[in-house]
């Protein structure tokens, strides 16, 4: 077993084992760490290998995969290295010669070198779907650590059917009164301008404009044909027109097999016509035209806890609440470590 620091070469092996991966997530993907280091943010890739000795030649095979984002701390003069969804680990099979090191033997090696590596670091921040046997002092999460997937691998009729009865009715309403859903292609400027303007409606935080539009952007020209034929992530952004006025939007994105709701927005006027539900089953049933198989609402529950008018949205479209363990921080300079969470503190209550 050996840990290396992925480079370029790598990428084909390691977008296959991450969009593979039953615990696979496009935070982890390439190509969306591609993206955050077009935006400036700083991004290293670790790979775990294990060698097959039983195969007449010598072959390596993935054993673990992990991305981190190298983060700034603010206000103060130090880095951390953070794992949103990761590491991402296969399960021991006693099968095959070299699928045999426990997950536990993994992440050791993992940790050992990313702390060689990167000895100033102050932690290194895990968010990981699996409950792996990972030490390190229990923290706040900023990806969501629950969130609703619903199986769209069924017919259409059948996940009417597993709907709750008002959001097949409001389907229904939407439709009755034409609101008419479309990709944006280009200029999504009004259904950007949702975003911001739903986030101060409900109070939660959002991305500044830029973002979104570099979000956009990015991955269109990651996806142009002819071009950057190697992502392994599709971003699709959606508008609910009524009257030729966007009055809701979102941006999805694909990633292995899964579709995810990451950014929505509404107008508050014209609630009556419904324009959401009519956008994301239409989401849905481009996703099954696709040949995804699950569609990941992204996030039921909020940072204080309360199940929020969106919540409930998400929950009256059928499927399974899935839970994440504890985010964990692993301590590298305890001195630091200590002066950066009383520096969160006071940020916080200011």
């Amino acid at each position: 077993m050996r840990v290396v620091r992925l480079q370029s070469e790598h990428q084909q092996k390691y977008s296959e084992f991450v969009a593979t991966h039953p615990s696979g997530s496009f935070l982890q993907s390439w190509s969306w760490g591609e993206f955050q280091t077009s935006i400036g943010k700083s991004v290293v890739r670790y790979g775990v290998f294990s060698e097959d000795t039983s195969a007449k030649t010598s072959t390596e095979h993935l054993l673990a995969t992990i991305q981190l984002l190298i983060v700034k701390v603010p206000h103060l003069p130090g880095v951390y290295l953070y794992s949103p969804y990761g590491p991402l680990i296969t399960e021991p099979n006693p099968a095959n010669d070299f699928q045999t090191t426990e997950p536990s033997q993994i992440i050791s090696a993992l940790i050992s070198q990313i702390k060689k590596d990167f000895a100033k670091a102050w932690f290194i921040r895990f968010e990981p779907k699996d409950d792996f046997p990972l030490e390190g002092k229990l923290t706040i999460h900023i990806q969501p650590r629950s969130t609703l997937i619903t199986d769209i691998s069924i017919s259409e009729d059948a996940l009417l059917k597993n709907m709750h009865h008002k959001t097949r009715y409001n389907i229904k309403v939407a439709s009755k009164h034409n609101v008419v859903v479309r990709h944006i292609e280009k200029s999504p400027r009004e259904a950007i301008a949702l975003l911001g303007k739903t986030s101060k409606r409900q109070r939660y935080k959002s991305h500044p404009d830029s973002y979104y539009f570099n979000l956009i952007s990015y991955f269109a020209s990651e996806n142009k044909l002819g071009e950057k034929k190697n992502s392994d992530c599709k971003i699709t952004t959606y508008e609910a027109l009524y009257d030729n006025k966007c009055i809701a939007s979102a941006i999805m994105i694909d990633h292995g097999t899964t579709r995810t709701y990451l950014f929505g927005g509404s107008e508050d006027i014209n609630k009556n016509l419904m324009a959401p539900y009519a956008l994301h089953w239409q989401a849905i049933c481009d996703a099954k035209t696709l040949g995804l198989t699950r569609y990941d609402w992204w996030g039921t529950e909020t940072a204080t806890g309360k199940s929020a008018g969106f919540v409930q949205f998400k929950k009256r479209w059928g499927g399974i609440e899935k839970f994440y363990p504890e985010a964990k921080d692993m301590i590298i300079d305890s001195k630091w470590y200590f002066l950066y969470n009383v520096f969160r503190k006071i940020n916080r209550l200011m």
